[in-house]
């Protein structure tokens, strides 16, 4: 009687990425969004410029009315920074990126056949900028009201624990399985538009939203699933 000896290949196993690896990740990401961003929004301005839908000064309108909108924010409680200081000081490097990159490409000759374009993808790269600000000032905003919904929402499973009320982990995978799109959706949408328009307009409803769906997922979290 023969045994029989089962070999079995060795199977790589990947090695979890620690904080260092995933703090570069996220950056790598954001820069990347950032990137599509200001790709889509040169897009779209450079599209509204040849279609005749707006003026080829529309994205210098548009930066000025989102530098009010942004002014009327305020500074940061937290710090002596405000979302448009930031905006302004970043897009003064962007000012000094262009004129070295139109000088160094021969670009001038052609200033007064593309000049216009050349302006709308500037402007559309400092409206990122202001934006990106406003998301990152913003930031906290989000940290506080999933923070309290996740409190609420935990108070809440442990109510529905002890009084025998169903449950249910098939709530709890929706919805978070919605919560990282649903705020990447906002930040690139908001990044992308073609037109001012008042944070509070975008960011109130999105963090309302946010709350809600981790008070929804905390709330129908499932020790044992």
């Amino acid at each position: 009687m023969t045994a029989r000896v089962a070999t079995t290949s060795p199977v790589a196993q990947v090695r979890p990425k620690g904080m260092v690896g995933r703090l570069f990740q996220l950056m790598w990401v954001i820069l990347g969004v950032l990137a599509a961003a200001v790709v889509m929004a040169a897009a779209i301005e450079i599209g509204g410029m040849l279609a005749g839908v707006w003026p080829l000064d529309h994205s210098y309108r548009v930066l000025l009315k989102e530098r009010e909108y942004i002014d009327a924010i305020g500074n940061f409680p937290l710090t002596w920074l405000s979302p448009l200081s930031v905006g302004v000081i970043a897009a003064d490097y962007v000012d000094s990126a262009a004129a070295t990159a139109i000088r160094s490409t021969g670009l001038e000759e052609w200033m007064g056949t593309i000049g216009a374009y050349v302006l709308a993808l500037v402007n559309s790269t400092k409206i990122i900028i202001h934006r990106a600000a406003v998301c990152i000032f913003v930031a906290p905003g989000y940290i506080l009201v999933m923070c309290v919904a996740a409190i609420e929402g935990l108070v809440y499973r442990d109510i529905r624990k002890y009084t025998g009320a169903h449950e249910s982990s098939y709530v709890f995978h929706k919805a978070k399985r919605w919560m990282v799109p649903a705020l990447a959706l906002t930040i690139s949408a908001y990044l992308a538009l073609p037109f001012a328009v008042m944070p509070v307009l975008v960011f109130a409803p999105s963090i309302a939203l946010s709350g809600f769906m981790t008070y929804v997922a905390a709330g129908s979290f499932k020790k044992f699933m």
